[in-house]
């Protein structure tokens, strides 16, 4: 298993005071908190769009069936694990943070449809082969992520912010 540390800016794979770094290094240290606690993941039945799981449920995305889903941000990926085991979705969970990824791994890594990556958004998404939906959970605030990052990131004709 990895050694975990505290992701602070004396390391050199930190990227220094960037947004993206401070971000990426809260993310990491909580993570690294709650696999020290053996913080339990709670499954979830359908994606919560607030802090009080409040909006529209799964219902936004429309018909995921075989689908191509980008999840921004997923922390853990319950949400994205939700997709691939309930709607059968073919689910990419992206997230900076190492130790969300670890937490993800550890209790969806077996599972079909969903791959799990560790990566920055931004920079993920350039190379990447475009997708049906691409989705955020709370997310984008927090990395600054806005619509022109996406790009041609969306398959033709699929509404970006659905």
């Amino acid at each position: 298993m990895e050694q975990l540390h505290n992701w602070g800016p004396e390391d050199p794979r930190s990227a220094g005071n960037s947004p993206e770094s401070i971000n990426t290094d809260a993310w990491t240290a909580y993570g690294h908190h709650h696999i020290q606690r053996l913080t339990p993941l709670t499954e979830v039945e359908q994606i919560g769009w607030g802090p009080s799981y409040t909006g529209p449920g799964d219902a936004i995305l429309g018909v995921l069936e075989a689908r191509r889903v980008l999840n921004l941000g997923c922390g853990p990926a319950r949400h994205a694990a939700h997709l691939a085991r309930d709607l059968s979705a073919v689910v990419d969970a992206v997230d900076s943070s190492p130790t969300q990824i670890q937490r993800a791994r550890s209790r969806y890594g077996d599972l079909p449809g969903l791959r799990l990556v560790v990566a920055d958004a931004a920079k993920y998404l350039s190379t990447a082969v475009p997708y049906d939906l691409i989705y955020a959970v709370n997310a984008v605030a927090f990395r600054g992520l806005g619509v022109p990052v996406l790009g041609d990131s969306a398959t033709t004709g699929t509404p970006v912010g659905r």
